[in-house]
């Protein structure tokens, strides 16, 4: 048997309480040359839990009220009437105490099927963004070895080993930083989520910040002929970890840079909203759809045409706000609409 996991509406709650008093009604007639006088409630209760489980609480009253008003008056001495009698009156009182009993045990019984259905449904996405994290993992891992292998063989063909090393070591440089920086996110996720991660916070002006993690993304940004344009409204000073923070404006930056087009202007603007500093990221690229607008920081999602990355920036973004006692929200307008990412984070 399956429960609704969605709950029907008025009418289809009607029905079920109608269909099911009305079986309980027919099984108790077939049984009545049996049964007589005895039993008269029996196939009711069995037809409040069916009730209960399938059209929830509602139908499960309904279908009570209508199977004790047919079991009275055609299943009670004297049959063809409705008694209210004291024995009557007892009688009903038990019955409707064992109907609730019922009724809680068919609405626990349905949360928990629905709750372990949500259960499975979460571990089937982790395992799908597992076995996508490890195809990304491979993928990202395998180019600058790939470059780095390149590299190797070059110098051993060039006869000049100093040429060699003049030509190729800025290339192995920045396949290495690549490298290091995908072991730094997943180091920092796993810090984390263990909580392991602790902040070393002081005051810094917000333009110091700012200026490092346009430093640390200018080189991604020039390959791509993109530029940021700096708000800073006075750039005000706040107390944080000056290292994560530089991370969590480099991330946003880098995610900004990837999913918009060449030769794009991205924005960063900070804000001051009463006690609180509002830091918003603003591209014009491809956007997000609304449903994308709650998963997109999950860790190891990738954006619709991602092509680079294993989908932790983002994820990292908000743990260390949250770790700074901060939020952050993703807003769009849509799918090629560009998007804006929102970190807000306490002064103090």
């Amino acid at each position: 048997m399956v429960a609704w996991h969605r709950e029907p509406g008025l009418a289809w709650q009607l029905v079920i309480a109608l269909a099911t008093s009305g079986g309980a009604f027919l099984v108790r007639l077939g049984l009545d040359p049996w049964l007589l006088n005895r039993q008269p409630f029996t196939p009711a209760f069995a037809a409040i839990a069916i009730a209960g489980w399938y059209g929830t609480w509602r139908a499960g009253v309904l279908c009570a009220v209508l199977s004790h008003l047919w079991a009275n008056y055609f299943f009670v001495e004297p049959r063809g009437q409705l008694t209210l009698t004291e024995t009557e009156l007892v009688g009903a009182g038990s019955y409707y105490l064992i109907t609730a009993v019922l009724l809680v045990l068919s609405h626990r019984a349905t949360g928990a099927i629905a709750m372990r259905d949500k259960t499975l449904q979460r571990l089937r996405r982790v395992d799908a963004r597992r076995a996508e994290f490890i195809a990304a993992l491979s993928h990202e891992l395998r180019n600058p070895l790939g470059a780095l292998r390149l590299a190797l063989h070059e110098m051993r063909a060039l006869p000049d080993p100093a040429q060699a090393v003049e030509r190729v070591t800025p290339m192995m440089e920045r396949q290495l930083l690549q490298v290091a920086r995908l072991c730094d996110d997943l180091m920092d996720i796993a810090r984390i989520d263990q909580g392991k991660m602790s902040l070393e916070r002081r005051e810094v002006s917000v333009a110091e910040l700012a200026q490092s993690a346009v430093e640390e993304t200018q080189a991604h940004l020039q390959r791509r002929g993109q530029r940021v344009a700096l708000q800073l409204d006075g750039a005000p000073r706040v107390r944080v970890d000056p290292h994560r923070m530089v991370q969590l404006i480099a991330n946003l930056l880098h995610n900004a840079s990837k999913f918009s087009p060449d030769g794009a202007e991205i924005t960063l603007r900070a804000a001051l909203s009463g006690e609180q500093l509002c830091l918003h990221v603003s591209d014009p690229g491809v956007g997000l759809s609304a449903e994308r607008l709650d998963s997109v920081f999950d860790a190891f999602a990738q954006g619709d045409g991602a092509t680079e990355g294993l989908g932790l920036g983002l994820a990292l973004v908000r743990r260390i706000a949250e770790l700074h006692g901060g939020t952050v929200r993703a807003h769009s307008a849509g799918a090629g609409h560009g998007a804006e990412f929102e970190v807000c984070l306490p002064r103090g």
